[in-house]
């Protein structure tokens, strides 16, 4: 089974019993940008017309990262039935290149009207809105947010390159939730 562009469900287990973290992030790589990153980036250097209105379809994509990279760091299959916003909440305001954006007020909107909005309505709820161009990532507004999509963007790349610096580097404490993580993927029986 592959798990990603270029990776199989043997090249993890052989990566993993050889204790080889090199190959383990670039099969976690390979999977968020095969599946994710280059996509959105296609979205981003296409069509003008397209790019104009792209910001839904980013963001989406977006807070699906968010939620996978939420579950490597906790090591689960899932995220815990009614547990989402507290995910989202947590990541948003802890993460390096968010907190700075988000307080725990902003961070409940975010999820409420982006996050559940974008994938179950396939909209933004309120008077939220997704823009580019904006001077900060995160304006408040009356009813709800205004979000630069580039910005978020760019900082969820960040984060997903920091996670993989600690990962490499053995900090944090990460290892064990990624193995875990990667397990529930490719089907591996706990042992």
């Amino acid at each position: 089974m592959k798990i990603s562009p270029k990776y199989r469900v043997s090249d993890f287990t052989k990566a993993h019993s050889d204790g080889s973290w090199d190959t383990l992030v670039n099969i976690f790589s390979d999977r968020l940008e095969g599946r994710y990153l280059k996509p959105i980036e296609l979205i981003l250097t296409g069509d003008c017309e397209i790019n104009e209105f792209s910001g839904f379809s980013i963001l989406a994509l977006d807070c699906i990262l968010i939620e996978t990279l939420s579950q490597f760091d906790k090591g689960i299959e899932d995220t815990p039935f009614r547990q989402g916003k507290l995910s989202f909440v947590s990541f948003l305001t802890t993460k390096n290149d968010f907190k700075d954006n988000f307080d725990d007020a902003t961070a409940e909107t975010f999820y409420d009207h982006f996050r559940n909005g974008l994938l179950h309505q396939a909209q933004t709820k309120e008077k939220s809105l997704i823009k580019i161009n904006q001077s900060k990532m995160v304006t408040k507004i009356t009813d709800g947010l205004i979000i630069d999509r580039l910005k978020f963007h760019d900082a969820l790349k960040n984060e997903i390159e920091s996670y993989k610096q600690h990962l490499l580097k053995d900090e944090l404490n990460l290892r064990p939730n990624f193995i875990l993580k990667m397990k529930h993927i490719c089907n591996i029986a706990q042992a």
